[in-house]
């Protein structure tokens, strides 16, 4: 009986700190607003738009399929600093007019692991990548993963972080809390 009382008292005292933890971040994130001054300015990203997509088979693809983005890239401005996007479950290969740039893939020495996992591939871009062909060679590990949206981003390592940290803080906390 009284095993039964203390794991029930101490469920309570977790679910009312984590109540306590929310209503202070909620608090937080809301009704304090700082006076904020900022000399720089915080340079947003761009997403790229107008790619070409092709889906082709290949019989040295985990699924026999491999889908090609590719884009010219217009202008570099001072302030992007790199090409993002985010994959799941897929092998990557970056060619900026056909030199292989990066390269993502199951390492050699891997026999218990079939894929890379979820990553960010951030490359970095200079003012002599201007006009060049952009290739990604996307390869899916699974099936379920042939049809994954990608979505492309130009700008700076730091604002590309923010904005989906902003979008994903919901799942995160969740996360957190569970």
């Amino acid at each position: 009986m009284k095993k039964k009382n203390r794991v029930s008292s101490i469920t309570c005292i977790y679910g009312i700190s984590a109540v306590l933890v929310l209503i202070l971040t909620l608090y937080l994130g809301v009704l304090e607003k700082p006076d904020l001054f900022k000399a720089r300015k915080n340079y947003n990203y761009r997403e790229v738009m107008g790619y070409q997509i092709e889906e082709r088979s290949n019989e040295e693809a985990p699924v026999g399929v491999e889908k090609v983005y590719s884009w010219t890239l217009d202008e570099v401005k001072k302030e992007d600093n790199c090409l993002a996007f985010y994959v799941v479950h897929q092998y990557v290969d970056v060619y900026f007019d056909d030199e292989l740039l990066y390269h993502l893939g199951q390492g050699e020495c891997t026999r218990m692991i079939k894929t890379t996992g979820s990553n960010w591939v951030i490359i970095p871009l200079f003012q002599e990548d201007q006009g060049k062909n952009i290739r990604v060679v996307v390869k899916p590990v699974y099936k379920n993963f042939i049809d994954w949206k990608i979505d492309f981003f130009i700008g700076t390592r730091l604002s590309i972080f923010l904005d989906r940290l902003k979008k994903d803080l919901p799942q995160l906390v969740l996360g957190i809390l569970a």
